[in-house]
């Protein structure tokens, strides 16, 4: 026998959506008719004069901000004339400082080449002053050898030269009746004496020489009293001056040239 079938098995929904839809919908109309509403009650004027307020306040921003810019823009013109003229003088700046960097090793090796120059120089210095030191040490002994050279110097070769006094001649410069006082001219000047002491007068000192000057003044004072020149071949300069001299001081003069280069022999007086 067949079961009979339950109400299970057609349910019914209970759930009202139509009813929700429906008031979800009056609900919306209801929201925008209360927007609409408020917006037909509000007035229009007043948004129109605050937006033209803001717009005026905008103008003027921006009229300020043009004014700032077109006093800002010379300045902003220079400052790039500025900067182009400091990256000119920062290349000029870099380039000095290359050729000072240069300069500096040149001088750098110019200051050793110069430290070179002044060792080398003061060396020279020391050498110079060591030569000159002995340079006056020669000189010394030079005059020295010449000295004692000069002490044991002796005719050798030459004979001795005997002077005789001219013969048939009287009055002064002859050998009867005079006193002569023999002066040797030689090529350094006159020998005062030259059988005896020889002082040797140098011809540039004849008129200021006080031995000489004495010699001629003591035959000026003597009547019997002559100076007898004795002239050698390299004389006749210094006769000749010593001569002028006697002369001007009145001092009798005679002469007798002497040929060689011996020793006098005066003893024929």
């Amino acid at each position: 026998m067949a079961k009979p079938r339950g109400d299970s098995e057609n349910p019914v929904s209970l759930f009202p959506f139509l009813s929700i839809l429906a008031c979800v919908i009056g609900t919306l109309i209801l929201m925008i008719s209360s927007v609409a509403v408020t917006q037909m009650e509000s007035d229009p004027e007043e948004g129109l004069v605050e937006r033209a307020e803001e717009y005026e306040e905008l103008q003027e921003e921006q009229k300020k901000i043009d004014d700032t810019l077109k006093e800002m823009l010379p300045k902003i013109q220079d400052l790039e004339v500025y900067k182009a003229a400091l990256a000119k003088l920062e290349k000029i700046l870099e380039e000095l400082r290359k050729k000072q960097a240069e300069q500096l090793s040149k001088n750098k090796k110019a200051e050793e080449e110069l430290k070179k120059l002044r060792e080398a120089e003061k060396k020279l210095r020391e050498l110079i002053a060591k030569l000159e030191k002995q340079k006056k040490e020669l000189e010394a002994a030079i005059a020295k050898l010449e000295e004692e050279l000069q002490k044991r110097k002796l005719v050798i070769d030459a004979p001795t030269v005997c002077v005789m006094p001219a013969k048939g001649k009287r009055g002064r410069g002859s050998a009867a009746g005079s006193d002569p006082v023999f002066v040797e001219a030689g090529a350094k000047g006159i020998v005062l004496d030259p059988s005896g002491k020889r002082t040797l007068v140098p011809t540039s000192k004849l008129s200021t020489d006080p031995a000489f000057r004495a010699a001629v003044d003591a035959i000026a004072k003597d009547e019997k009293k002559v100076m007898l020149f004795l002239i050698r071949e390299d004389g006749y300069s210094a006769y000749r001056t010593a001569e002028r001299f006697a002369r001007t001081n009145s001092a009798p003069i005679g002469k007798l040239p002497i040929i060689g280069k011996g020793k006098l022999d005066l003893s024929r007086f």
